[in-house]
């Protein structure tokens, strides 16, 4: 858990601010805390602090995540969330046809709660992404799970180009194929308005859901990186970190058109 004094660290800290306003850009926010809340906009600092105050962030531990698809617009809802329910109803009707684009993820989660499984499937995968020299993030996403993203707009174009549905069942069939022995494959993922833990945000388990440098990584795996708030104010640059941070163009694109069945092992 975490108390009040490191949400409130955390979350009144600018540079974490600015990281997570420009981590919102095009996507939803969902806050699962004291209540659930959809659908929420943070593309600028005045959208956060109205969020984290009408949410109580920094008094109340709360679970925050980002759509893996991105929006040309999200309509703009009430705070009252019995309004808001029937507004969900409506921009339900219109929602897909304002999808632009959605990233590629990769959800790790041992089904045991065995961490060391799921490092061991981290490390298979980051050697692949590596190889292929593919712009990608990771995080952990609490306490046993991993996540890798890759954005959209990195993806080969021919991948762009496909509609929402064609695009997530090629990104299913991608995955089935190329992992199949990869234990801790998570394949919900591939399916509508699924969603990543939020980068830049505390989850209820009291880490920071931090993109992380190579370095860090291996820090990580070894037991010798703490994700606590105060610890990554301390010992970590949050300042013009970002997300992706690794990589280029061309070996995405490679990644994506050469990669083959069960390459990943």
């Amino acid at each position: 858990m975490v108390d009040s004094e490191d949400l409130k660290a955390w979350y009144s800290n600018t540079a974490v601010k600015f990281e997570i306003v420009k981590a919102g850009r095009f996507k939803e926010m969902r806050v699962s805390g004291d209540f659930e809340i959809r659908w929420l906009t943070c593309f600028s600092l005045k959208q956060y602090d109205e969020i984290v105050r009408f949410c109580s962030l920094m008094k109340t531990p709360a679970n925050i995540y980002r759509s893996l698809e991105d929006y040309d617009r999200i309509n703009s809802m009430s705070f009252n969330l019995k309004l808001r329910k029937d507004q969900y109803v409506e921009w339900n009707k219109v929602r897909v046809s304002h999808i632009s684009g959605t990233d590629f993820a990769i959800d790790l989660d041992d089904e045991n709660k065995n961490f060391m499984n799921v490092i061991n499937d981290v490390d298979k995968i980051k050697a692949t992404l590596d190889k292929y020299e593919v712009i990608y993030s990771m995080w952990m996403s609490g306490n046993r799970g991993f996540h890798f993203l890759i954005s959209f707009h990195a993806l080969p174009k021919w991948l762009q180009c496909m509609n929402y549905l064609e695009r997530m069942n090629f990104f299913s069939d991608f995955a089935d194929k190329s992992m199949m022995s990869i234990k801790s494959l998570d394949m919900s993922v591939y399916t509508s308005t699924r969603v990543f833990k939020y980068p830049f945000t505390i989850s209820k388990s009291g880490n920071v859901i931090l993109p992380l440098y190579d370095e860090e990584y291996l820090l990580l795996r070894d037991g010798k990186l703490s994700l606590k708030p105060l610890d990554v104010l301390k010992e970590r640059i949050i300042k013009n970190r970002g997300v992706f941070f690794r990589g280029n163009v061309e070996g995405t694109h490679k990644f994506f058109d050469e990669l083959g069945i069960g390459e990943i092992k």
